[in-house]
């Protein structure tokens, strides 16, 4: 009798998960899964999102980034190991960068500010820590959205299976699932900006 419930709950699982990863960048539609790619990078770097932004914020949105993509990769990794220093990073180039900004990206790095400072305090628990990465992503996918050149060179990713906010930012289109780790680390399907 255990078997016939594990195999369906599997199934179940797996489906949730979207099994297929379609691949796009941040920013634009899914691509359907007649068309879909399986291992293809974004066809923009960094660097190019960064060429968009004054010379004086270039510095701090290249810290901000890199903090995130770090938090993301422990967390993936099932690790709390430099979250709360990547995390302090982002809050204060966040800091920064809505010092120097106008309305909405002011309110959207303040949220970014806010919800990076939250980690730190979290970043010792990795439940914690991972819910708390939850909310950051929502605040970074937000300020994304609103800037979409800014986006350049992140995909976002969505888990329907957390119970966090379900959307994060990855460099590359391997998903790594920060929610679950080595659980579940391929569990996500590429998504868009849309918070």
């Amino acid at each position: 009798m255990r078997s016939t419930i594990v195999i369906p709950v599997v199934a179940i699982l797996l489906t949730a998960c979207g099994g297929e990863h379609a691949t796009h960048e941040a920013g634009s539609q899914p691509a359907s899964s007649d068309t879909a790619a399986t291992s293809s990078a974004p066809s923009t770097s960094t660097a190019d999102a960064l060429a968009s932004l004054p010379e004086a914020s270039r510095a701090p949105f290249g810290a901000l980034m890199a903090g995130y993509s770090s938090i993301q990769t422990s967390l993936a990794g099932d690790t709390t190991d430099g979250i709360a220093a990547a995390a302090s990073a982002v809050a204060g180039a966040a800091r920064i960068l809505g010092d120097g900004a106008t309305e909405p990206s002011k309110t959207f790095f303040a949220a970014v500010a806010t919800e990076a400072a939250n980690l730190v305090t979290n970043a010792g628990d990795i439940t914690k820590a991972r819910e708390s990465f939850g909310e950051l992503s929502r605040a970074m996918i937000a300020l994304l959205a609103a800037n979409p050149d800014l986006a350049k060179g992140r995909v976002v990713v969505e888990c329907p299976m957390t119970k966090n906010y379900k959307k994060w930012l990855q460099t590359d289109t391997k998903v790594k699932n920060p929610h679950y780790g080595n659980t579940m680390l391929d569990c996500g399907t590429i998504s868009t900006l849309e918070p």
